[in-house]
Formats: structure tokens, C-alpha cells, sequence
């Protein structure tokens, strides 16, 4: 199997994945993004843990100038 093999196979099973995903949204069986979010967030612990997510990349990526 050559690399351009397993790329395509990638690229399908990432498609089908996102029309399996996309059907069960239609269906209602997924909820949605901003219900997720909400119940992440409804944690102090979940929020204090994205603010130092946000502040790592934004010293790594925003601060040095290399």
C-alpha cells in the first residue's frame, strides 16, 4: 500500500465519518455544539483550565518573535 493509498483511505473514512455525523445530526440524536459548551463550561475547574489553554498558546504563538 503506497502513501497515496492510505491518503485517500484517510480522506474517505473522514468523509463518511462526517456524513454519519452530519445524518445523526439531522436526526437529533447529537446535541448541539452550544449545549456542549454550556455543560463544559458549568464547571469553574473546565473554565480556570481554558483560560491557561488560551493563555499557553497565546505565549507560545503570540509572544515570541522568534
Amino acid at each position: 500500500m503506497t502513501s497515496r493509498d492510505v491518503t485517500i483511505a484517510g480522506f474517505v473514512v473522514i468523509g463518511l465519518t462526517m456524513l454519519i455525523l452530519l445524518v445523526a445530526g439531522w436526526s437529533g440524536r447529537l446535541p448541539r455544539v452550544s449545549d456542549v459548551v454550556d455543560a463544559l463550561l458549568a464547571r469553574r475547574a473546565t473554565r480556570v483550565l481554558v483560560v491557561f489553554v488560551w493563555a499557553w498558546l497565546g505565549w507560545h504563538f503570540l509572544v515570541r518573535t522568534g
